[in-house]
């Protein structure tokens, strides 16, 4: 009898007999089995199947090891979730336990799995966004709001030459992707930097790094290269290298180019003329470390340049602005209490520099001062080493201290994280997925939009031992390309090459000595180029017949960053037809004008044309429209 009862207070299945019938035989403690009275079971040793296992597949238990009727050790507890990859760290959904009482688990028990997303102010369905689809026109849960809505969950936004539509729905400006034939890294424990021919899957050239232990690189718009060098006892230097000797600077006189022909080829840093300059940055002791390229044109207005770079000085705690064309220090940005380790822009004209301890700040770069805004992640183990933005502006980070990836979105402010192998470090965007190399020597492979690892590649092949991958770059071809600080041999680093469609790793090149390097290798952290102004336009004629509009106002949502705008235009006609014949009229301009914008210039009635006009001041920066909703009350004409 205590048997019994602990059998039933444990939830394990128990065998039911009477004097009149053979026992019960239900091994899973679904009810069902033989001499069951609900019948037989299709599958003892899973108790979410039972009557048809053909309409419920056996589960993948090399995919959810914990899924119901996988095998496990008798008396094992686990968790599990059986929603989709990444809800369960969203509220209210949440992980359950999986017992296993007899040799296979049994059903997820007290998991908070998905709903159905309503108006009421709750992540109903666990995707990180609140009341998604479902709000009124006016952005609110209030039902006596009417209207339309212009975006994602109305009437979508539909790209054209000058704007495109993002996956999640919104529209922003589009942008010609840059592409570079060339792979950087800094050889640190030489004073090198090494040029990759990624066509070629070879080195090139190899350039004195102009200082002591270099350690990041960073692409401009033209395809020159940025390298700092730490000198953590001394001071610290930014060197900037041409991208092809197009670009270099014949210094002597002599005809032709003197540079670096090959990786035995190093020329002194005075003797290089693919080293355009090669300058203190900051203060002695200050240390150097991360760097980052924003969208800035030259000055003049001649729509070129490469951009001005941005130091993070990791000892002094502040950021530096540094004109790409001259390498003069143009502006100092203090962050008290944060040492820089990372930096990144937002592709909004935001730059935001990363801690170890997980601490965030925002630099908003157009404002004059330069405005800070700090976010702290709340990941209390972390070691944040390396970031960079999505197309949704959404920040992707590694840390090695817990192991994980995480994506923030810094305009809900919502983090999720996901597992990742050992010790993560740099980190690359392509194609929809992430990648994240480990310290010990394998590539980790996940999907931009589910979070759920896709792959784990290792890099120990083709005779080689990489250790320490910390750098990671994709090629124009896609192909994955991990900088190893050891496996070259002796004391060589190591560059792996791995194919984009098969994860095979097909190429291995030694390099210089201790490459202990990362950042933007290739330029794939720039956002291409946004175009400077695109504009879209729509036509709402509301209510139905026999009643008329009574225009009241537009809510706007989306981002509208200091660098970039959104001009709202508008003009009514008594018919939809007629519109074309009436002239717009400027309704407003985000950010500056006031929100909701007011409607109440056009008569009642007929309808209307909107018009929005996005532009940018730089390539970097483009503003982003969620959604637009149109405010009317439609009166019914008693008298018709």
């Amino acid at each position: 009898m205590r048997a019994f009862v602990a059998a039933l207070l444990l939830g394990l299945p128990v065998a039911f007999a009477s004097a009149c019938s053979e026992p019960c035989e239900d091994l899973d403690g679904d009810g069902f089995g033989a001499a069951c009275r609900a019948g037989p079971d299709c599958d003892d040793r899973n108790a979410a199947r039972n009557v048809d296992c053909v309409a419920q597949p056996a589960p993948d238990c090399v995919a959810t090891p914990t899924a119901a009727g996988c095998p496990c050790s008798p008396g094992t507890v686990a968790p599990c979730y059986d929603g989709p990859s990444g809800t369960d760290a969203n509220a209210p959904c949440a992980a359950g336990v999986a017992i296993c009482p007899t040799g296979f688990y049994d059903i997820c028990r007290n998991q908070v799995l998905p709903g159905t997303e309503t108006c009421n102010l709750r992540d109903d369905d666990c995707d990180g966004l609140v009341d998604e689809f479902v709000r009124s026109p006016c952005g609110t849960c209030d039902a006596s709001c009417e209207g339309v809505v212009w975006g994602p969950d109305g009437i979508p936004f539909t790209p054209n030459d000058g704007l495109r539509v993002t996956t999640s729905g919104a529209l922003q400006l589009d942008d010609e992707p840059v592409e570079f034939d060339a792979l950087w890294l800094a050889n640190t424990g030489e004073d090198t930097v090494s040029h990759i021919d990624p066509a070629a899957r070879a080195e090139i050239a190899r350039h004195p790094s102009g200082g002591d232990d270099p350690s990041r690189v960073a692409v401009d718009y033209r395809g020159d290269v940025f390298v700092v060098n730490r000198a953590p006892e001394g001071q610290g230097t930014l060197t900037k290298l041409a991208g092809n000797t197009a670009r270099c600077v014949d210094r002597d006189g002599v005809t032709g180019i003197r540079t670096s022909t090959g990786p035995s080829d190093v020329p002194a840093l005075a003797d290089d003329e693919c080293v355009l300059y090669s300058l203190p940055v900051g203060a002695p002791m200050e240390l150097p470390r991360p760097i980052a390229v924003d969208g800035t044109y030259e000055p003049g207005g001649g729509g070129g340049g490469g951009g001005d770079v941005w130091v993070g000085l990791y000892a002094a705690e502040a950021v530096l602005q540094v004109d790409g064309e001259t390498g003069t220090v143009l502006d100092r940005v203090e962050l008290p209490g944060l040492a820089p380790y990372a930096l990144a822009f937002d592709g909004r004209g935001g730059l935001w520099a990363g801690a170890t301890d997980g601490r965030l700040a925002h630099i908003d770069p157009g404002a004059s001062p330069k405005t800070v805004r700090r976010v702290d992640l709340n990941l209390r183990c972390y070691q944040l080493y390396a970031m960079a933005f999505d197309e949704d502006a959404r920040l992707l980070g590694t840390g090695h201290g817990c192991d994980q990836l995480f994506v923030y979105d810094p305009w809900v402010d919502r983090i999720n994280t996901v597992r990742s192998s050992a010790n993560p470090r740099g980190l690359a965007i392509g194609d929809g997925l992430v990648f994240t190399p480990h310290t010990d020597g394998r590539l980790g492979v996940f999907s931009l939009a589910t979070l759920g690892s896709e792959a784990l590649v290792d890099l120990w092949t083709l005779g080689r031992m990489p250790i320490e991958s910390i750098g990671v770059a994709l090629s124009p071809d896609q192909a994955i390309w991990v900088v190893s600080a050891q496996g070259g041999g002796g004391a060589l680093g190591l560059v792996s090459r791995i194919d984009p469609t098969t994860y095979a790793v097909t190429d291995q090149l030694p390099v210089g000595v201790a490459p202990h390097t990362h950042g933007d290798l290739a330029g794939g952290g720039l956002f291409g180029a946004f175009r400077p102004r695109g504009e879209l336009t729509n036509q709402f004629a509301p209510c139905s017949a026999g009643a008329q509009a009574d225009w009241l106002s537009l809510h706007v949502e989306g981002q509208f960053g200091s660098l970039s705008s959104v001009r709202i235009d508008g003009r009514w006609a008594p018919t939809a037809d007629e519109l074309t014949s009436a002239s717009f009229v400027e309704l407003a301009t985000l950010p500056g004008a006031a929100t909701p914008v007011s409607l109440a210039a056009f008569p009642d009635g007929g309808a209307i044309e909107l018009r929005l006009v996005l532009s940018t001041s730089t390539r970097d920066a483009t503003p982003r429209v969620s959604r637009v909703g149109v405010e009317v009350d439609c009166v019914v004409d008693i008298e018709n």
